[in-house]
């Protein structure tokens, strides 16, 4: 998109907070006009002024895909919503769906090898919260990550485990010796002793009774040197046991909720377990009927699945402009060649040409309208005049 000269920004999860925060920030504000995103992006976001979403994978539910698609057209203007899909595509999405269903014995597997990951004995660990590597736990235990990680978010909701995957914490310090000691530490080890006085200056008395969140940044400022200088001396003064410094993270984070237990005497729901499958599978099926259907209207699909009252065919999707095609075809074409005959000379307005076309064929006036204008045959002026769009010879 960037070498086509369209500004475009991404946004996935494994960015750091930081690059996030950035990439986000200038897609709202219209710095970057496109954003390419993994469905990790999304949620919370207000931007009214979205025009198109495209999907380039199926979603994995309506529910999702309804979501994702309504972020276009907040503010009320015409914006699109376009799922692009291959014959593949179902097959993929039916392997993955299936992959993401772990079996009991997986998930007794997978709950004692993050056992012995961290190295907890029976009955220990409960509140036991660390930083959590995906990629490192699956390769030390030969473990396929989507199925793992599904693994993991079943034995979360059985109350087991929590993965926090949007974990971020700044920086914390705090000193843990009194100040008369840490005075004679400072005399006798003069390479600390300006980052000591900048943290007392920086952060006070408070240092001494709690940790503080700190800015590594800021103190590098102060000293005249780099932040990763900073982190390392504080890693240092760490060691040395004259401070308990925790460095910022944004790793996800996983939580013991319970004592660890004997991973053969899970108490897993098992009826549970097979009402998410059940679940999963028929929502599996609704989307796949939503993007192969060949006929009907993509809104009374969507309707009926969540049992809204039948509305009449929207007219606009592709289904419902393909069968006006097909079923109208003499008038489409004879509506076609009046519209573009009229705007061979001049810009007119939208009422005007209406006029042109006979009475019998107006039905069908707008699905042309728009056909013309979305081939980019057709486009608006400043003034809201449709006129023949220019081609760009370059």
């Amino acid at each position: 998109l960037n070498r086509n000269k369209i500004t475009s920004t991404f946004y996935h999860a494994g960015l750091t907070y930081t690059e996030r925060n950035k990439c986000q920030a200038t897609w709202i504000s219209n710095e970057m006009r496109v954003m390419v995103a993994t469905n990790a992006f999304g949620m919370g976001i207000d931007k009214p002024d979205v025009r198109v979403v495209i999907h380039m994978d199926i979603p994995e539910s309506l529910e999702a895909y309804y979501q994702e698609a309504g972020r276009a057209g907040r503010d009320g203007k015409k914006s699109f919503a376009v799922l692009l899909h291959h014959a593949s595509d179902t097959a993929d999405l039916e392997h993955k769906t299936l992959m993401d269903q772990p079996s009991v014995d997986y998930l007794r597997k997978i709950y004692q090898c993050l056992a012995n990951y961290y190295q907890l004995a029976e009955g220990a660990g409960e509140g036991f919260s660390i930083d959590f590597d995906l990629f490192e736990f699956c390769n030390r235990f030969s473990l396929k990550l989507s199925t793992a990680h599904a693994a993991i978010k079943r034995l979360e909701e059985s109350g087991l485990i929590f993965l926090d995957e949007r974990f971020s914490k700044p920086s914390r310090l705090h000193i843990g010796t009194d100040r008369k000691k840490l005075y004679e530490f400072q005399v006798a080890n003069e390479k600390f002793d300006p980052l000591i006085h900048v943290l007392l200056r920086l952060y006070g008395a408070a240092l001494f009774s709690d940790y503080v969140l700190i800015t590594e940044s800021a103190i590098a400022i102060t000293l005249k040197i780099t932040a990763d200088e900073v982190k390392a001396l504080l890693m240092q003064l760490g060691k040395l046991q004259v401070l308990h410094y925790d460095p910022a993270s944004n790793h996800p984070r996983l939580t013991w909720l319970t004592p660890r237990l004997d991973a053969s005497r899970l108490p897993l729901d098992l009826k549970k377990l097979e009402l998410r499958k059940t679940t999963i599978l028929e929502k599996l099926k609704a989307i796949i009927n939503y993007v192969e259907t060949p006929e009907g209207c993509r809104q009374q699909i969507m309707l009926d699945y969540f049992n809204e009252p039948a509305a009449e065919p929207c007219g606009k999707c592709d289904l419902c402009l393909s069968r006006q095609k097909s079923s109208n075809k003499q008038s489409w074409d004879r509506i076609r060649t009046q519209i573009l005959k009229s705007c061979n000379d001049k810009a007119i307005p939208l009422d005007e040409l209406e006029e042109k076309v006979s009475s019998d064929d107006r039905k069908l006036f707008p699905s042309v309208i728009r056909e013309l204008l979305e081939e980019n045959i057709l486009t608006y002026d400043a003034h809201w005049m449709i006129r023949k769009a220019v081609k760009d010879k370059s």
